[in-house]
C-alpha cells in the first residue's frame, strides 16, 4: 500500500513539472485587410494586442474577430483539459475596427486569430441640372464596382457635361458606353453626379464649356459632349485647365 501512494505522489509531482514550451498566437491571412499581434510568443495570463489594417473601402468589427483556443498538433500527447479547445476567448475593444486584445489561456494552449473584413457601402448622389435626367439603378456600392448612368436628356435638350465627384473632391473618370451610357468604378468613399443639360441647337466651337480640372473632357466638333474618355473614330475638341486643342 506504501509503495502504491509513492507512485502515485511521484507521477503528481512529475506532471507537475511538465512543461509544454512556449505558447503560440498564430494570425490566419485575411482577405482585403491584414491582421497583426503584438507577440506571437506569449505565456498564459499574458495580454495579447490585436492589430487591423483594412484595405481601402473595407472595415471590420469586433465581431468579424475571433481568437480560438487550439493546441499544438505536434504534442506527444494530448493535455486532459482539451474541452478548451475551439473556446473564443473574449476581446476587449482598445480603438474600434484597429486594435482590440485578448488574455492567453493557460498552458498547453495556443490561440488562433482571424478577422473578416467587409466591404463598406458608398452612396451614389446624383444631381440634374436642366431639363434632362441621369439615372442610375443604385444607390450605393462598394469599392471597385462598375457602376452604369443611363442619360436621359429632355425633349430638345442634350447632355453638356457629366462630372462625378469624391467626398475628397477627386473627379472621377469614367467611360462612354453609347451616346446615353456611361459606366464608372466606384471609389472608397462617396460620390456625386452631376449633369448639365443644354438646349440642343448647334453649338459654336468657341462657345463650348471649358474643363478646369485635372480629368480631361472631350467634345465634338459640334460641341456634343462626349465624356472623360475619348470614343474610337470621332474628331474632336479637347479642353482641360482652360485651353482648346483640335485633334
Amino acid at each position: 500500500m506504501l509503495r502504491k501512494i509513492s507512485l502515485i505522489i511521484a507521477f503528481l509531482a512529475c506532471g507537475a513539472l511538465t512543461s509544454w514550451g512556449a505558447q503560440q498566437v498564430v494570425v490566419m491571412d485575411a482577405d482585403h485587410g491584414t491582421v497583426s499581434v503584438d507577440n506571437a510568443t506569449v505565456s498564459g495570463g499574458d495580454v495579447v494586442t490585436i492589430t487591423l489594417d483594412p484595405q481601402p473601402g473595407y472595415t471590420t468589427t469586433a465581431a468579424d474577430i475571433r481568437a480560438e483556443v487550439t493546441i499544438d498538433p505536434g504534442l506527444g500527447h494530448a493535455p486532459q483539459r482539451v474541452p478548451q479547445v475551439g473556446q473564443l476567448l473574449e476581446l476587449t475593444e482598445v480603438t474600434a475596427g484597429e486594435t482590440y486584445t485578448f488574455v492567453m489561456p493557460e498552458e498547453p494552449y495556443n490561440v488562433q486569430v482571424s478577422a473578416t473584413f467587409r466591404a463598406i457601402n458608398y452612396s451614389i448622389n446624383i444631381v440634374n441640372e436642366g431639363n434632362g435626367e441621369a439615372q442610375c439603378e443604385q444607390e450605393t456600392a462598394t469599392v471597385g464596382e462598375v457602376i452604369t448612368l443611363t442619360i436621359v436628356p429632355g425633349n430638345g435638350y442634350t447632355l453638356e457635361l457629366l462630372t462625378i465627384i469624391d467626398d475628397g473632391g477627386n473627379e472621377i473618370a469614367y467611360e462612354p458606353v453609347s451616346d446615353s451610357t456611361y459606366t464608372f468604378k466606384m471609389p472608397a468613399g462617396n460620390v456625386t453626379v452631376t449633369a448639365k443639360f443644354v438646349q440642343s441647337s448647334p453649338t459654336a466651337l468657341d462657345d463650348v464649356r471649358l474643363a478646369t480640372t485635372s480629368v480631361t473632357h472631350y467634345y465634338d466638333l459640334s460641341g456634343r459632349y462626349l465624356g472623360t474618355t475619348l470614343p474610337p473614330g470621332h474628331g474632336i475638341c479637347i479642353t482641360q485647365d482652360g485651353r482648346k486643342l483640335l485633334r
